[in-house]
């Protein structure tokens, strides 16, 4: 998620604590078979890097004919990176209409997250990180200067403003928090503005921004709004979540976990199979949240403009 990767700034993905690069002791699945679709799929080993998802039919976006090209970069489609990377939330969070051309490599994959006019927004690099930093230098023909890229934390790429955050994923609904029967969809753009204002100069999405879908919020009889959420969802299969903002005078009161369950549970309901968020690598304190909320998966990434593609 940044950015809408990110429950944070606007620099960067959405926030959590100190770098932990996560394991990655199957970045395939070995069978090359896309996983039948569950809804809400068994319990969920976090060691593993991928986790299952349902394909998108009609998605294969882009892989100009079908040839073999140098340095062992295959060109692809996202069915293809769906079923090697067992549906990666990262690429099924991304609207299929913004899924572009895809490449893979020996032990990695990538491909283009395209902007609504079908710009280059970012590409996505997936799998071990000295081969997805192989896989995005041996695309330096492809790629446009100075691509703002996701890869995995640790990836050994030449960054501008690199930031560290934690990719996190729920698969099933949270336990009941304490205000959840204050929340509710808002549209008091004024006071979310305001909120997030006084919270972090730095969120990653603000009222009017194309990332947000709609907005959810805190209220309370004499106290205006103590809480806002960013529903940034582009794709009906994962939905996300960001800029989680709360008060600073009524911290403490779980408004922050019962404002993020109520939005989850809304997503499941709409026929989303799982919710994600991003969070800093530093923010100890989002991430013992989003544990006790059930966001299972924990995914070290890094984003950043690649300053020069040959290392």
């Amino acid at each position: 998620m940044e950015p809408s990767d990110v429950a944070g700034r606007r620099d960067a993905p959405p926030p959590s604590g100190p770098p932990v690069p996560s394991p990655c002791p199957r970045p395939f699945a070995p069978s090359g078979e896309y996983p039948e679709h569950r809804r809400h799929p068994p319990k969920i080993d976090t060691s593993l890097s991928y986790v299952l998802g349902p394909a998108i039919p009609g998605a294969a976006i882009g892989a100009s004919g079908g040839a073999v090209s140098l340095c062992g970069v295959i060109p692809s489609s996202i069915d293809d990176l769906l079923a090697m990377t067992e549906g990666h939330p990262l690429i099924r969070s991304v609207d299929p209409a913004r899924r572009g051309t895809a490449w893979r490599g020996d032990e990695a994959a990538a491909f283009l997250n395209l902007n609504r006019d079908r710009t280059i927004w970012r590409v996505v690099g997936l799998g071990p990180p000295a081969a997805v930093a192989d896989l995005l230098t041996s695309l330096r023909g492809e790629l446009p200067p100075d691509v703002y890229v996701n890869v995995p934390c640790g990836t050994p790429l030449p960054l501008a403003d690199p930031v560290d955050w934690v990719y996190r994923v729920a698969y099933e609904a949270p336990p009941p928090q304490a205000a959840e029967d204050l929340a509710g969809w808002s549209t008091d753009v004024e006071a979310i503005t305001e909120l997030l204002k006084r919270t972090n100069p730095d969120w990653s999405v603000w009222p009017g921004d194309d990332g947000a879908r709609r907005w959810a919020g805190i209220r309370a009889e004499g106290d205006g709004l103590l809480a806002c959420l960013a529903d940034t969802t582009s794709s009906p299969e994962i939905g996300q979540v960001a800029a989680v903002a709360v008060r600073p005078e009524v911290r403490g009161r779980a408004l922050g976990a019962s404002i993020t369950a109520w939005a989850m549970r809304r997503l499941f309901a709409e026929g989303c199979d799982g919710v994600g968020l991003g969070v800093y690598a530093d923010n100890t304190a989002a991430m013992r949240l989003y544990d006790r909320l059930g966001f299972a998966r924990n995914e070290t990434r890094t984003s950043g403009r690649l300053t020069q593609v040959d290392r």
